[in-house]
């Protein structure tokens, strides 16, 4: 399911935790890659929390871009 969702509102599912989150470098460049392009791939949602998009959610928070 795809959905608007709301900064600071939006919780993780169990499932999300297979895959670690992002950091350092990598999750800079995510970062710098949605200030530029914007949120290109879309971010999961089941019972209206994200299962897959964690760390794009949290790229666009810090990019200053609506996820």
């Amino acid at each position: 399911m795809l959905a608007e969702l709301e900064i600071g509102l939006t919780e993780f599912h169990e499932v999300a935790n297979i895959f670690p989150l992002m950091q350092g470098e990598e999750y800079k460049q995510i970062v710098e890659d949605i200030k530029i392009n914007g949120l290109r791939e879309p971010i999961w949602l089941h019972d209206n929390k994200i299962i897959d998009g964690r760390n794009r959610y949290l790229a666009c928070i810090d990019a200053g871009v609506a996820p």
